[in-house]
């Protein structure tokens, strides 16, 4: 039995994009650097842009389809 899903155009790739650390401008002797007041202010962005994705709504999804196709993988 082999299944295959179904989710038209908008499939997932088989890799995501990954993102090196160093690359991050909030590294942390980036961040060490800086002054008690901008690290507070970092900090409470990153607080209130959480608070604000809490409060979000669930995203909805469409289901996916997942149909079995006979006669091929066994």
């Amino acid at each position: 039995m082999t299944l295959s899903m179904e989710n038209g155009p908008e499939a997932v790739p088989a890799e995501l994009p990954s993102v090196d650390i160093a690359d991050s401008p909030l590294t942390a002797d980036r961040v060490g650097r800086l002054s008690q007041a901008a690290r507070h202010r970092i900090a409470a962005f990153v607080h209130t842009t959480l608070a604000d994705l809490d409060e979000l709504p669930e995203p909805w999804v469409p289901p996916i389809g997942v149909t079995e196709i006979s006669g091929r993988g066994q």
